[in-house]
């Protein structure tokens, strides 16, 4: 558990310093600068330094909820495909920025699933910021079943000098850059989707097949009738 708490310690330092940095740095600049169009590319980029540091505390804090059991779970039934489409297409501006095509199933998987309706929110946008970050060209969803769960499938191609390290993908602070010089994840987005999948009594798995990263999560069928 000390370990543990070290290892927070040092890795929420890293991630927090280097977006505030930047910030310090570009506030500098856009104080002396006097051309508009580098005023607004400046402040453009505080900007997302800002919004990145809040989706991170919250990570933190979420995890730090789950981890120490205070993070209550409501079940109810939810109809995943529905959730899953709605949360994607909000992110369409930053796909339509990476060039990255998102492409759904013909056929909607209809099946309810029983999940706390925030948690998995938070599961879904971790997917999607994982594909934003690090997929190539495309992402394709797909649903299954088995036995008691139904599966939700994300696969992502990857760059052709992607490093993943497909053991270490649920680790904490783990990014595909292993020298930490990553400012865009803080390497907790997979790992806090297992605490909170397996808090909703599911689970999730990742493989890499080819040129294409996995990412499966398995969440229980809602067979009460609703």
């Amino acid at each position: 558990m000390e370990e543990n708490v070290k290892l927070s310690i040092a890795g929420l330092s890293h991630d927090l310093r280097t977006p505030l940095t930047s910030i310090d740095g570009y506030i500098q600049l856009l104080l002396t600068a006097k051309d508009e169009v580098k005023r607004e590319h400046y402040l453009n980029i505080i900007e997302q330094c800002v919004k990145r540091l809040i989706e991170m505390t919250d990570q933190f804090y979420d995890l730090a909820r789950i981890e120490t059991n205070q993070k209550e779970i409501a079940l109810s039934s939810i109809f995943l495909s529905n959730l899953v489409e709605e949360i994607f297409l909000s992110y369409y501006e930053q796909f339509e920025e990476k060039r990255i095509e998102i492409r759904f199933p013909e056929h909607e998987n209809n099946r309810p699933i029983l999940a706390d309706r925030l948690m998995l929110i938070r599961v879904i946008q971790n997917i999607v910021q994982n594909i934003i970050r690090y997929a190539k060209s495309q992402a394709i969803i797909s649903y299954g079943n088995e036995e008691n769960y139904l599966i939700f499938s994300v696969k992502n191609d990857i760059k052709p000098d992607s490093k993943v390290v497909l053991e270490k993908v649920f680790l904490r602070f783990y990014t595909e850059c292993t020298s930490r010089t990553n400012t865009e994840s803080s390497g907790l987005g997979l790992y806090l989707s297992k605490k909170l999948v397996k808090k909703m009594n599911g689970k999730i798995d990742a493989e890499l097949d080819d040129n294409w990263f996995i990412i499966k999560i398995y969440l229980p069928i809602n067979r009460i009738p609703t």
